[in-house]
């Protein structure tokens, strides 16, 4: 079973790693065994949720998920979920997410599943969001906080978020900054759903149409 394929992984790390401690004698690996953190299993489980291979548990290890369990209040399932979702990465980056979960009041797997899979939905749009403006983003999860997390629950649809950036690059206003002001300039005047942006931006496009066009009369270049 998988469990029985775990633990035997396990051993056999667990094994060379007190070996390559200078433990030899039958009597000192028992001992070294013996002494292992009660919660090997589950750190293990969590290991292979995130496809962290190579490695035993160290006390390190132990720490961080009796922080998790007791401190932050985490059930083994919880903290999986979690885990599996990442994907990859380590513990570290593990504890930073789980850190941001409790603070965000999200400890139950399901909870955790719906807001960790919505957080990846908003780094996909933030980056997209970016290639428009022509921006060059260097941590999706700032520009998230920050602007995309805001601009959705205003209510601005995907499409209406990358016309907008359109938009703002076409006048020289490509940074999410200046995409900000117009859309909570939008959000206050109520416009919001994808009909009521899209006749805002045809208005301004024709504007736009019709200064190039007077430019190009006026024989103005720049």
């Amino acid at each position: 079973s998988d469990i029985l394929l775990v633990n035997r992984t396990y051993l056999q790390r667990a094994v060379t790693e007190v070996i390559s401690r200078g433990y030899t004698t039958y009597e000192q690996v028992e001992q070294a065994l013996s002494n292992y953190n009660a919660n090997e299993g589950d750190v293990i489980a969590v290991y292979n949720a995130m496809s962290i291979y190579q490695r035993v548990p160290d006390e390190t290890d132990y720490a961080l998920y009796t922080k998790w369990t007791e401190t932050l209040g985490f059930t083994k399932d919880a903290i999986l979920t979690a885990a599996r979702i990442l994907k990859k990465g380590n513990v570290t980056t593990l504890d930073v997410t789980l850190c941001e979960l409790a603070e965000k009041g999200k400890l139950t797997a399901k909870e955790i599943e719906s807001y960790l899979t919505e957080r990846e939905t908003l780094k996909t749009l933030t980056q997209r969001i970016g290639k428009k403006l022509g921006a060059w983003i260097q941590n999706v999860a700032l520009y998230v906080d920050e602007y995309v997390e805001k601009w959705v629950e205003y209510g601005f649809e995907d499409d209406s978020l990358m016309d907008i950036a359109t938009y703002c690059l076409k006048t020289e206003r490509g940074d999410f900054s200046s995409m900000n002001e117009i859309l909570s300039q939008l959000f206050t005047q109520g416009v919001v759903s994808s009909e009521s942006v899209k006749d805002y931006l045809k208005a301004k496009n024709d504007c736009l149409k019709l200064f190039t066009k007077l430019r190009d009369l006026c024989g103005i270049t720049s």
